[in-house]
């Protein structure tokens, strides 16, 4: 539930079923959890929220993005042993089974549109250690949070918009947020087209969001997207 100028939005998802939960692999923490990606060589990044890692928050609320590496994908799934509730659906929701609870994944990867595919090779190319995981680094992020809260998000706060200003000095002159046209032209100036997602989870500026959700129409109609 969202709370947007004192308007209580609901963007409700297909819960994830967790009936298959016991046969994912299980770890006795998040750290377990990285560990095993970092003895399997997997290439990966954590795109965002890391702050609170490897303490964060398990079950229905959970919420992890990772990007991976195309060609370590299988192996990617093999050893973290993760399952895909709701497989039927064009999602890329993920469960990882964590002590008596699980930890919601999406997998991202940089042909699956979530990204442009270079900047998601250049995210993964460029990542940096953190704790016992990878996180981008500054550059990365800002771009990659830009396209997120731009392209893949129908409003942006003005804490965002602030946010995003400091992560952009010494990058690049941002125009005006809200300007979309300008935004997308930025992109492009770094051969970094912007791309549908295949992921229908995934709000996206160039689609028909309420197609699948129609709740999502009164979410739009807050700030819009034009």
């Amino acid at each position: 539930m969202l709370q947007v100028d004192n308007i209580q939005v609901s963007k409700e998802y297909p819960a994830p079923d967790v009936s298959q939960l016991h046969q994912a692999r299980s770890f006795a923490d998040v750290n377990e959890f990285f560990d095993v990606l970092k003895a399997a060589n997997i290439r990966y990044v954590v795109m965002r929220n890391w702050d609170a890692l490897p303490d964060i928050e398990l079950g229905g609320n959970s919420d992890l993005d990772i990007l991976v590496l195309e060609e370590d994908l299988p192996r990617f799934y093999a050893v973290s042993g993760v399952i895909t509730p709701n497989a039927l659906l064009s999602i890329r929701l993920c469960l990882a089974r964590i002590a008596d609870s699980y930890l919601k994944i999406d997998v991202r990867s940089p042909l699956d549109g979530y990204l442009p595919s270079d900047l998601a090779i250049s995210m993964l190319n460029t990542r940096k250690v953190n704790k016992n995981f990878f996180i981008p680094s500054k550059e990365m992020f800002f771009w990659s949070y830009l396209y997120h809260r731009v392209f893949q998000k129908p409003w942006i706060s003005q804490e965002q918009v602030k946010d995003l200003l400091e992560l952009s000095s010494g990058l690049v002159f941002l125009p005006d947020l809200h300007d979309l046209a300008a935004i997308y032209k930025l992109f492009e100036s770094k051969d970094w087209k912007p791309t549908r997602p295949l992921d229908e989870w995934v709000w996206w500026i160039y689609r028909d969001n309420t197609k699948h959700y129609p709740e999502w129409k009164r979410y739009e109609k807050i700030e819009g997207a034009e």
